[in-house]
C-alpha cells in the first residue's frame, strides 16, 4: 500500500484560503478520518490529494515521492463520491469493469476481479442490473466496488454515505470499516458526521478554517478536546461550555453568582490562576442530576425531558446561562422530574474541561484524569 503525505499544502480561491499550510502523513494501511464544518477544507484537500484541484502552494507525496503534477489516473488512488457517479445506462458489472477496460486488462481478467469484488461487497446478484433498479444502500456498494476493483494503493471517499437513511449509513460505516481492515489499504475518509467520524477512524483530523485543529485517537481528542471548538464539535448531544472565572480565595469557578467548587490538583490551580475568565466545558453525561439537595450541587429548573430509550435527554434552565440557553444532561430513565421541577446538578471535578476565554485553548494546568 502507500504512505500518503501533504507538506505545507494550500489552495485559494482567490481572496478565500481553503486550505492553509497544512502538513500531515497519513499512515500506511490505516483508515483517516477528516472532519469539521463546512467550509473547513476537508473536501479541498482530498481533492487536492486525488489530484482533482491543484494545490496552490506545498506538495502531496505517496510513498515519499512527490505526486503534486501527477494527473489522478497516474497516482493509483480511488475516489468514492458522495454522488454515487455511476453511468445510469451501463450495468452493474460494466460500471465496476469500465476502470479495469481503461488499462486494457484482459476480459477474463476483468471478470474474474469484478465477480471477486461484486461478491466481497455481497452484491454479486445485481451485476445485471441497471442502476435505476438499485437501492441507495446498493449503488453505494456499486461505487465502492469500482473502485475496490482496481486494487489501488489509496482510498479517498468524500462523505459516500450522505444520500442513505440513518440505519443504512450504520450498517454502511461498519462494512467500510471491515472491508478497509481486511484490505489494509490506506483510507482518508471525509464526513461532517462527527458520530461516523467517531466510530470509523483510526486516526481523527478535526479541521477548521483550512488548519487541523486538533488529531489523534478518537476517544482521546473526546475525553482530552484540545479547544473549546473541537469540545462543541465532537460528541452528541454537545458539551455544555459555561462561562465564567476562577476565584482563587475559595479556590472555586464563579459563572454569575453560581459556585462551583473546585478540589484537590484543581483546588491549587484556582488559587494560583485566580480571577482569571474561562470557559468551563463539561459534557451532559457527565452532569449528575439528582431530585435532592446534596452538599455543593446547584439548582436547576426541568424544561423538556426526552426519552432516549437506555437514556433521557434532560434541558434544564439554570441562572448562570444566558438568557434563552439550556443546559443538556443525559440522565438514567427513571429519572422523571415533571415539567419546571427543581432538581440539583453536581459537576464531578475529574470530568471538568477548562478553556481559555480569548483563545478557546484547553488548559492544560486545570486537567484531572477521570477515575476509573
Amino acid at each position: 500500500m502507500a504512505e500518503v503525505a501533504v507538506e505545507g499544502i494550500s489552495k485559494r480561491f482567490g481572496t478565500v484560503t481553503a486550505v492553509d499550510n497544512l502538513s500531515w502523513r497519513f499512515d500506511d494501511g490505516r483508515l483517516t478520518v477528516l472532519v469539521g464544518p463546512s467550509g473547513c477544507g476537508k473536501t479541498t484537500l482530498l481533492r487536492m490529494i486525488a489530484g482533482l484541484e491543484e494545490a496552490s502552494d506545498g506538495q502531496v507525496l505517496f510513498d515519499g515521492k512527490a505526486v503534486t503534477t501527477v494527473p489522478p489516473w497516474e497516482r493509483n488512488a480511488a475516489m468514492v463520491f458522495q454522488s454515487y457517479a455511476l453511468y445510469p445506462h451501463m450495468t452493474v458489472f460494466a460500471n465496476m469493469a469500465f476502470p479495469l477496460q481503461a488499462r486494457k486488462l484482459k476480459k477474463d481478467e476483468i471478470r474474474q476481479q469484478v465477480e471477486r469484488t461484486a461478491q466481497s461487497l455481497g452484491i454479486d446478484h445485481l451485476l445485471q442490473r441497471k442502476p435505476r433498479e438499485l437501492s441507495g444502500g446498493q449503488m453505494q456498494r456499486v461505487a465502492l466496488g469500482r473502485a475496490m476493483v482496481r486494487q489501488p494503493e489509496v482510498y479517498l471517499m468524500d462523505e459516500p454515505l450522505s444520500n442513505l437513511d440513518a440505519q443504512l449509513r450504520v450498517e454502511m460505516r461498519g462494512e467500510i470499516k471491515r472491508l478497509q481492515r481486511e484490505l489494509g489499504v490506506t483510507t482518508i475518509y471525509v464526513t461532517h458526521d462527527q458520530a461516523e467520524a467517531m466510530t470509523m477512524a483510526d486516526t481523527l483530523l478535526v479541521l477548521r478554517d483550512g488548519k487541523i485543529e486538533q488529531a489523534g485517537d478518537p476517544e482521546h481528542i473526546y475525553r482530552r478536546p484540545a479547544s473549546a471548538f473541537v469540545a462543541g464539535f465532537i460528541g452528541s448531544p454537545m458539551i455544555n461550555l459555561i462561562d465564567g472565572r476562577l476565584e482563587g480565595e475559595s479556590a472555586a469557578f464563579m459563572a454569575g453568582a453560581a459556585r462551583i467548587p473546585l478540589s484537590g490538583e484543581l483546588r491549587q490551580a484556582a488559587m494560583d490562576q485566580g480571577g482569571r475568565p474561562l470557559l468551563l466545558g463539561i459534557r451532559p453525561e457527565d452532569v449528575v442530576v439528582s431530585q435532592e439537595s446534596r452538599p455543593d450541587s446547584l439548582p436547576a429548573r426541568a424544561v423538556v425531558r426526552e426519552p432516549l430509550g437506555k437514556e433521557a435527554l434532560l434541558l434544564l434552565a439554570v441562572d448562570f446561562l444566558p438568557a434563552g440557553s439550556l443546559l443538556r444532561a443525559i440522565t438514567p430513565p427513571e429519572l422523571r422530574p415533571a415539567p419546571d421541577e427543581t432538581v440539583w446538578l453536581h459537576f464531578p471535578p475529574e470530568r471538568l474541561h477548562f478553556f481559555d476565554a480569548g483563545s478557546g485553548v484547553a488548559v492544560q494546568s486545570l486537567r484531572l484524569e477521570p477515575k476509573s
